[in-house]
């Protein structure tokens, strides 16, 4: 008989713990995303970033956060090591992520074609233009497991998430200054952040599981 792989087995759990509030999120995005290709207003259009590309991720990783304690040092008695139960939890980020970018996309997309003048004419830069809004949660993850899986940050993962969010988002928000001060394309600096955080986001797994493997539980 094949070994079930414990791994997938986690990667499934970890669904299932955010299940309720990801499905009620993209319900509400799914209605945004609708009304914002109906109406074409800009601001209906930052309500959607902010809830797939900020409240979706975050509200898989707080659903993560939810089993630590006993059910984490239950996942621990399991043929895995810590590495591979931190992995486990990036993977997740990772898709939820490209859920988000695939609904950012779409609705770009399809904005691109029924209200040119919302964003740069053509659908790459447009793409390129909005790139922030896809790296914003890699810069939050980034940011939150290595401080939340650190001696200090263990059990004050609220507290943690909070405050690399509102960092983050202040960022994001400064950007667009950041690009017209330097007279930079308007797709220059949105790219550049999502590069960076891609770069950052892949950093912070090694620097998380180092701190993850001097935790005492």
């Amino acid at each position: 008989m094949r070994n079930k792989n414990p791994i997938k087995g986690l990667l499934v759990y970890s669904f299932y713990a955010s299940g309720s509030a990801v499905i009620i999120n993209l319900l509400v995005s799914l209605g945004v995303s609708i009304a914002f290709l109906v109406s074409g207003v800009g601001w209906v259009f930052q309500i959607l970033v902010f809830l797939v590309a900020i409240n979706l991720p975050m509200s898989t990783m707080i659903g993560m956060a939810s089993k630590n304690g006993k059910w984490e040092r239950y996942q621990l008695t399991m043929p895995i090591t810590r590495g591979q139960l931190l992995g486990m939890q990036y993977i997740t980020i990772l898709i939820t992520v490209a859920i988000a970018t695939v609904i950012l996309v779409s609705v770009i997309g399809g904005a691109v074609l029924l209200h040119e003048d919302l964003f740069y004419g053509s659908f790459i830069n447009s793409l390129l233009g909005t790139a922030h809004s896809f790296g914003l949660p890699l810069l939050i993850t980034s940011m939150v497991f290595p401080l939340a899986n650190s001696k200090i940050g263990r059990d004050r993962e609220a507290t943690v998430l909070t405050i690399c969010m509102a960092i983050s988002i202040a960022i994001n928000a400064a950007l667009p200054q950041v690009g017209y001060r330097l007279g930079l394309a308007v797709e220059i600096i949105p790219s550049a952040f999502l590069i960076t955080s891609a770069a950052l986001f892949v950093l912070s797994f090694f620097v998380a599981k180092k701190q993850y493997s001097k935790l005492d539980f």
